[in-house]
């Protein structure tokens, strides 16, 4: 029973059979010379050894099974966002199909919005409100290029709701301003002067 336990250290081995941890190592050295110079005289040595042994394997197995679970969970999260990602990238590109718009716009889907709408989408499901109200001003901002001039919503107001979402996104008040600046000079403007894309 003894040889059964000091087999299962191996899990606490990599492929080429070192240790991960160097003081198990030497506890089990230890273990072994143990047997090896007391077997003789005192039979006992091998259920003390054992019952250390079982002590040990049993942390060994909880912090295996404690890596998998970090494993796992890693995996998972990983698949998470790239769902999300492709969530995300499906409703932009089912939104920009067939639409001409400016570069700054394009630029600001790039560097902010395409994030903010996969964080959302992390953390809500295709049918949620939030995940909604995102899509919502990825519209509203598209629907303002389409319009006549005069039937434009207030683009400052639009210009405040996308820096709200933003700062969700980007902590950073100077790199929200750098996202956000190209846009202000055509959704702050009173005309909404568009410029050549």
């Amino acid at each position: 029973q003894v040889v059964n336990l000091i087999d299962q250290y191996a899990m606490a081995a990599d492929d080429a059979g070192r240790f991960f941890d160097e003081k198990l190592h030497r506890n089990l050295n230890a273990l072994v010379d143990r047997i090896c110079e007391r077997a003789d005289e005192d039979p006992r040595i091998f259920e003390v050894v054992r019952n250390s042994l079982i002590q040990d394997l049993d942390g060994i197995r909880l912090a295996r099974r404690g890596r998998v679970e970090r494993l796992q969970e890693a995996l998972a999260g990983r698949d998470r966002i790239r769902a999300s990602r492709e969530r995300a990238e499906a409703a932009l590109q089912g939104r920009l199909s067939g639409r001409r718009l400016p570069r700054n716009v394009l630029r600001l889907l790039d560097t902010g919005l395409k994030h903010y709408l996969v964080l959302v989408a992390l953390r809500t499901g295709p049918g949620e409100a939030e995940w909604a109200d995102s899509l919502q001003l990825v519209d509203r901002l598209f629907n303002w290029f389409d319009q006549a001039i005069d039937a434009r919503e207030d683009g400052n107001l639009l210009l405040g709701d996308i820096e709200r979402q933003l700062a969700t996104v980007v902590v950073d008040r100077q790199e929200l301003m750098r996202i956000t600046g190209s846009l202000t000079e055509i959704l702050g403007s009173p005309h909404g002067a568009v410029p050549e894309s």
